[in-house]
């Protein structure tokens, strides 16, 4: 859903959600501005953090959303200290910090939300033979992700490889019969599942095979974790107890999200938001360790889609989460 075309609009409060309140680490007379940098348009997966948005509000912090066209631009936006965090999928910053990027992870987005569809004839590693295979481009972090489920489920198949940027854009060409099979996210699976019932399934679900990866993750630069820090703690800690209130009533997100994702059918937005929490994507206990990001590192190193040397306790900060589960429990 990141190509779908819109703008977010940061509002008042919800007040129909109800929300409590927090008694503000930051809390000053003068507002402290917070700009997070996102690689493209909102998506599903944002919506915590952009309704997080408005509870920081309220406490001093304005979190200006920053959206731009490509990852790269993102990760030079947060380098050049245009914006104070970014949003972005953990390969790449990896392959960000391994080219000497200065930047430091300090809390998890989402965790891995991939999934592999095809058609419901192609069942078996050898119905893939000669099949349009459709990737986001050749160092997307999903054609990381396939490519590693092929390696180790399907090492025989030998598809016909093409690119078409965008999970929704591939979504649309599977249905058109353009493609054969493709990894969508889970939220363009969910629509190709409630537009076509029956006609394409789940070759693979990452979510399920891969649930510890950290698939997005909030980084930031030295800068900002210097001179924002306790920001960056008020920040986490709404985004865990949003996260919370998610995994209770995962209508909540479905219901604010069209403020957020500006598309014509917000119908199967309950329905998205559903499977984000049974996925267990937005995690409820930070899902940030040193342990969880070294495993992340590993298996990309493992698949070959980063090279070894990077260091788990080196590229993140773990103390802004472990502190912030001090304060409101695990």
């Amino acid at each position: 859903m990141r190509g779908v075309k819109g703008r977010m609009w940061v509002l008042g409060l919800v007040v129909a959600l109800a929300l409590s309140v927090s008694v503000p680490v930051t809390a000053q007379s003068t507002r402290v501005k917070l700009r997070i940098a996102f690689p493209s348009v909102a998506d599903m997966g944002d919506v915590p953090v952009l309704l997080a948005a408005e509870r920081l509000l309220v406490q001093g912090i304005e979190l200006e959303p920053i959206f731009f066209a490509q990852e790269p631009l993102m990760l030079q936006a947060v380098l050049r200290g245009e914006a104070d965090l970014g949003a972005g999928a953990s390969r790449a910053v990896l392959a960000a910090m391994q080219q000497g990027a200065g930047l430091k992870f300090f809390a998890t987005q989402h965790r891995n939300l991939w999934t592999l569809y095809a058609k419901r004839e192609l069942t078996r590693c050898e119905d893939l033979n000669g099949k349009r295979l459709a990737y986001h481009s050749p160092a997307g972090i999903s054609t990381a992700l396939i490519k590693g489920w092929f390696r180790e489920k399907c090492p025989s198949a030998n598809p016909n490889v093409l690119y078409i940027p965008g999970s929704e854009n591939r979504a649309a060409a599977l249905i058109a019969n353009q493609i054969d099979i493709t990894p969508l996210e889970l939220a363009d699976a969910v629509q190709v599942d409630q537009l076509r019932p029956g006609l394409y399934h789940r070759m693979a679900d990452l979510s399920k095979d891969l649930p510890w990866l950290l698939e997005s993750i909030y980084f930031t630069n030295p800068r900002t974790l210097a001179s924002k820090r306790e920001v960056l703690k008020t920040f986490v800690t709404e985004l865990i107890k949003i996260h919370r209130l998610a995994a209770r009533d995962p209508g909540v997100i479905g219901t604010v999200a069209p403020k957020y994702i500006k598309v014509q059918d917000t119908s199967l937005f309950s329905l998205i938001a559903r499977a984000y929490v049974q996925a267990n994507l937005w995690p409820t206990d930070g899902a940030f360790t040193a342990e969880t990001v070294a495993r992340t590192v590993k298996f990309f190193v493992d698949i070959e889609s980063i090279k070894p040397g990077l260091k788990a306790e080196e590229i993140g900060d773990y103390t802004i989460v472990r502190e912030v589960l001090e304060q409101i429990g695990k």
